[in-house]
């Protein structure tokens, strides 16, 4: 059996990533604010053999841990590094959960997310997980390079995704860049799963202006499963984007 010791707060997360990580050996022990471990902790490790995972653990909680006989094989801060941890030896690695796509996807300094438009990215179900995965790295790409002048519809399909320029939802977004501020209505985005629930129902709506490089300005703005009516959002463009 494998543990997992982490802050009460960020259980949650802890249980969100494990389960997209598709294992089920792996036991949440929430922590508080003790400097020890708990006669209840310790009960639950010497269940039988285990290995243990420290995430954002203080350092006299680690060392005490260590003297009642349970050396940790990983310390870690983030959740997220735990990825080579959780994944059993010889598996592919799952796919990263919607959020943890769009957060790599954010190093790219002309991808840009509006207000909250990844408040639900990670209620969509897990075999969407995949699709979001290629969408990002789509969206970074055509932020970069831009479509070597193909139209967007060709773009994506080279990528095996889904381009829809119309719906029956519409986004406004209200672009804010230093005092000035624009407002563009647009219905497209990139789609996976029709005629289903929305949870499997991914959609994420963004808008593009192309820059004189060749590459893009992308804005997401939304993604999630699919909404239930259309909605506004608001997109802060740092300076020198």
């Amino acid at each position: 059996m494998r543990f997992i010791l982490i802050h009460k707060a960020r259980v949650k997360e802890a249980k969100d990533f494990v389960d997209a990580s598709g294992v089920v050996d792996v036991k949440i022990i929430p922590l508080g604010q003790e400097r020890e471990p708990t006669s209840a902790t310790l009960e639950a490790l010497q269940s039988g053999s285990c290995r243990v995972a420290l995430v954002g653990v203080r350092k006299e909680y680690k060392k005490a841990l260590a003297s009642a006989g349970f050396e940790p094989e990983v310390k870690v801060e983030n959740v997220f590094a735990l990825e080579q941890w959780l994944r059993p030896a010889g598996t592919p690695p799952p796919p990263s959960l919607p959020s943890v796509s769009f957060h790599k996807a954010a190093l790219e300094p002309r991808l840009i997310f509006g207000v909250r438009a990844l408040d639900r990215a990670d209620d969509l179900a897990p075999l969407r997980y995949a699709f979001v995965a290629r969408a990002a790295d789509a969206l970074v790409q055509l932020a970069r390079k831009g479509t070597s002048n193909s139209p967007l519809e060709d773009f994506f399909a080279e990528r095996s995704l889904t381009y829809a320029i119309n719906g029956n939802i519409s986004v406004t977004a209200n672009i804010h860049s230093g005092s000035a501020t624009r407002q563009v209505t647009t219905e497209r985005h990139l789609k996976q799963g029709d005629s289903t629930t929305a949870e499997s129902a991914a959609r994420i709506y963004f808008h593009c202006d192309r820059l004189p490089d060749g590459g893009h300005l992308v804005l997401v703005l939304y993604c999630g499963p699919h909404p239930n009516q259309s909605f506004t959002v608001h997109v802060r463009i740092p300076n020198g984007s």
